[in-house]
């Protein structure tokens, strides 16, 4: 395959805009893992917690009704247990499941979208301390070379073999190991997605 060298000027107002759009893109990336972490948990246990719910709240409130019968003298666990088992029958007819897992999700919405936009401002956090310079990048089959230009002065910064899964925004590419990872292992700053995408097509990334 042949060599794609990528040379783009890396400015605050450039990372800054990277940084608008990388947010959504790392969020969606996070509710994806969620999803497929949390999967046997949402599917099976939750409808197996919501099945076991109804008869064993019936079985504690007749349970407490029969102790207190024999006992024949009030207690105020006889009390605590009765509310117990019965917000235990009470959250079997108002819930499901599905709703439960609804409720779930959308409560730890806002802690995703925060933990989002942190690992953003961590993969951009070296680049803006050192910015303005320019970004190249030599792509030859998988294997990448990025090197950083400051004051005419040329550093290699790193060298990666690119596999897995790759998304694109505006002005930015992100690697990530697998579908399942949740935060990229590269990040390539460019103004050249057409001719980047399709080195990535004959990689099947």
């Amino acid at each position: 395959m042949k060599l794609l060298r990528l040379s783009t000027n890396i400015t605050a107002e450039f990372l800054n805009q990277v940084e608008i759009e990388l947010v959504p893109l790392i969020y969606d990336q996070l509710l994806k893992v969620r999803d497929l972490r949390s999967g046997v948990f949402y599917k099976k246990i939750y409808p197996f917690l919501f099945a076991c719910i109804r008869p064993l709240s019936v079985f504690g409130l007749f349970l407490i009704l029969s102790i207190y019968l024999m006992e024949e003298e009030f207690a105020l666990w006889h009390f605590a247990g009765a509310v117990f088992f019965l917000l235990g029958l009470l959250i079997s007819f108002y819930f499901s499941a599905q709703k439960m897992e609804v409720r779930v999700k959308k409560m730890y919405q806002p802690y995703w979208r925060w933990l989002a936009k942190r690992l953003s401002k961590r993969m951009l956090k070296n680049a803006k301390k050192i910015a303005p310079f320019t970004a190249e990048y030599d792509l030859r089959d998988n294997l990448m070379i990025y090197l950083r230009v400051k004051d005419n002065t040329p550093s290699f910064v790193w060298w990666r073999q690119i596999s897995g899964l790759s998304c694109s925004g505006n002005g930015f590419t992100v690697f990530f190991k697998n579908h399942r990872s949740y935060y990229p292992f590269a990040i390539i700053l460019h103004n050249a997605q057409e001719e980047l995408t399709l080195q990535l097509d004959g990689l099947n990334l």
